[in-house]
C-alpha cells in the first residue's frame, strides 16, 4: 500500500512546488457563488448542481492528467525493468482511479440532470481519452474534430438516446462501460511501456514535450520551438525590435526585448489574427448553423484566452532565465534607476498584456459576431472578451524572489474551467437569468480594477525586479 501512496504524492507534490493554487480555488468559489446567485434569480434549483459539477469536473480533469504525466515520467525505462512491481503498480493504479472518478462523475451527472449512466459513460470516456493523448497527442483533437464534422458534414440523424428510451440506461450503461473498460486494458500497456530502446526514445520525446508545454521553450537552451509556426509567430517580435532599435528607444523599452520574444506580446498575435483568418473563409465555405451560432464565441475566446495565458507564463518565465543577464545590465551606464525600476517593468509588461488582449478581443468580438449573426448580442460578446482582464493581475508580482517557473501555470488551469462554464452555459442559455452577461462584464472590470490597483502597490514597493549582479 505505501508503494501505491508514494506514487499519488508525485503529482501532489509537483503541485505544492509550483506554488499555492490560490486562483484556482478562488475560480471554484466564484462559479459556485454565481451559480446559487443564478439559481435564486432564475428559480432554477438545476443550476446549482451544475455549478457545483463544473468546478469539480475542471479540478478532477486537472489532476487526472497531472497524474498521468506524473506516473507516465516515473516509469522510465531503468525502473520498468529493474523496480519491483513498479509498471504493474502504475498500471492497477491508474485503472482504480478511473474507475473512481467515472463513478463519481456519475453521482454528480445524477445530481445535476438526473442521469447517473450517461454521466458515468461520459467521464470514463473523457478521461481515457485525455490519458491516452498523453502517449498519442494527436488524439487530443478529435473531440473538436468530431463535434465539428457532426454539426458541419451532412450525415443521417444520430439519436443516442433512442438506446437508453428502447433497452433502458442501465443497459446502455453497463454495456458502454464495459466496452469502454476493454478499450482501456488493451491501452494500458501502450501508456505504460516496458523498457528497452523504443522507451527510451519515447520518454526523452514525452519529456521534452511537457517541457514546451511548460515553458514554451525547448530544454535548456532558451531558444524557441524551431517551427513554421514558431518563425512566424517571431517575425512580429523580430519587426518590433528592429524599429525600437531604428527610433533610439529608452533603456527602459530595449529591456524589455533583451527578455527574449517569448516576453513580447507580438509573438502571440499571430494566434488571434490566423483564427480571424479562418474564421473568414470558413464563414465562405460553411453555411451557417445553430451549433455555429452558439458555440463559435466560446470557442474563439478559449483560443485567444490560450495565447494571453502562454504570454502571462512564458514572461515569468524569460524573467527568471535571464535574471542574471538582466542583474548585470542594470549596473550598466543609462541604467533606470531602481527607484523607478519596478515601475517601469511593470508598466512595460500590463502595456503589452493589453495590447494584445485588444487583438485577441478584437478577434474573438469579429469571429463571434460572424457565426452568431444579429442573435448574438455585443454585450455577450464584450462580456466575454472581458473575463480575459483579470489575468493581467498575475504579471504583476515579486521577479526578484520568484522561484523556478514549474509545472502548469494558474492561467492554464483557470483557462480549462472558464472553457466548461462557457460551454455549460451556452448549452443552457434558457435557463440563465438574462442580465448575467452584462453583470460578469462589469464584475470582471471591477475585478481587474481592484487587482491591478492592489498588485502595482505592491509591485512598486518591492526590491527591484532583477537584482544587482557584478561579475566575480
Amino acid at each position: 500500500m505505501n508503494g501505491y501512496a508514494q506514487i499519488l504524492m508525485q503529482p501532489v507534490l509537483r503541485r505544492r512546488a509550483a506554488g499555492a493554487p490560490w486562483l484556482t480555488w478562488m475560480l471554484v468559489g466564484l462559479m459556485v457563488l454565481g451559480g446559487g446567485v443564478a439559481a435564486v434569480m432564475t428559480g432554477k434549483a438545476a443550476i446549482v448542481g451544475i455549478a457545483v459539477m463544473i468546478p469539480l469536473g475542471a479540478l478532477a480533469l486537472t489532476w487526472w492528467i497531472s497524474f498521468m504525466q506524473s506516473a507516465m515520467r516515473q516509469n522510465v525505462p531503468l525502473h520498468a525493468q529493474l523496480v519491483p512491481h513498479l509498471r504493474a503498480r502504475l498500471m492497477r493504479l491508474t485503472a482504480m482511479l478511473w474507475l473512481a472518478a467515472a463513478l463519481v462523475g456519475g453521482c454528480l451527472s445524477a445530481l445535476a440532470f438526473g442521469h447517473f449512466g450517461i454521466g458515468l459513460l461520459a467521464t470514463a470516456a473523457f478521461l481515457l481519452m485525455m490519458a491516452a493523448a498523453q502517449r498519442y497527442p494527436q488524439l487530443g483533437a478529435l473531440p473538436a474534430l468530431a463535434m465539428m464534422a457532426l454539426n458541419l458534414i451532412p450525415h443521417p440523424a444520430i439519436h443516442p438516446w433512442w438506446l437508453v428510451e428502447r433497452y433502458g440506461e442501465a443497459a446502455v450503461a453497463a454495456t458502454g462501460f464495459a466496452l469502454l473498460a476493454a478499450i482501456g486494458a488493451a491501452l494500458l500497456p501502450t501508456v505504460y511501456l516496458r523498457g528497452g530502446d523504443f522507451h527510451l526514445r519515447w520518454q526523452l520525446k514525452f519529456a521534452y514535450r511537457l517541457e514546451v508545454l511548460r515553458t514554451g521553450v525547448t530544454g535548456d537552451s532558451g531558444i524557441a520551438l524551431a517551427s513554421h509556426w514558431g518563425r512566424l509567430q517571431r517575425l512580429g517580435y523580430t519587426m518590433a525590435l528592429q524599429r525600437a532599435s531604428a527610433a533610439g528607444a529608452t533603456p527602459a523599452q530595449m529591456q524589455m526585448y533583451a527578455l527574449g520574444p517569448g516576453a513580447h506580446w507580438m509573438m502571440y498575435a499571430a494566434t488571434p489574427a490566423l483564427l480571424l483568418l479562418l474564421a473568414v473563409v470558413a464563414s465562405i465555405l460553411v453555411d451557417p448553423s445553430v451549433f455555429l451560432g452558439g458555440f463559435a464565441p466560446v470557442y474563439a475566446l478559449f483560443v485567444v484566452m490560450i495565447a494571453l495565458g502562454m504570454f502571462v507564463q512564458n514572461v515569468g518565465v524569460a524573467i527568471y532565465r535571464t535574471s542574471a543577464e538582466q542583474g548585470l545590465l542594470r549596473l550598466a551606464p543609462g541604467a533606470v534607476p531602481q527607484s523607478l525600476f519596478n515601475r517601469t517593468v511593470a508598466r512595460a509588461l500590463l502595456a503589452g498584456f493589453f495590447k494584445l488582449w485588444l487583438v485577441c478581443a478584437a478577434s474573438a468580438i469579429i469571429v463571434g459576431k460572424i457565426f452568431g449573426g444579429p442573435a448574438t448580442g455585443w454585450i455577450y460578446l464584450l462580456s466575454l472578451a472581458a473575463m480575459m482582464l483579470p489575468f493581467s493581475a498575475l504579471l504583476l508580482r515579486d521577479y526578484a524572489a520568484m522561484s523556478e517557473p514549474g509545472g502548469y501555470s494558474a492561467t492554464a488551469l483557470t483557462a480549462g474551467g472558464v472553457l466548461l462554464m462557457l460551454l455549460i452555459s451556452s448549452g443552457i442559455k434558457a435557463l440563465l437569468w438574462p442580465q448575467v452577461w452584462p453583470a460578469v462584464g462589469i464584475a470582471c472590470v471591477l475585478l481587474t480594477a481592484l487587482l491591478l490597483a492592489r498588485g502595482w502597490r505592491r509591485m512598486v514597493a518591492m526590491p527591484a525586479a532583477f537584482p544587482s549582479h557584478r561579475m566575480t
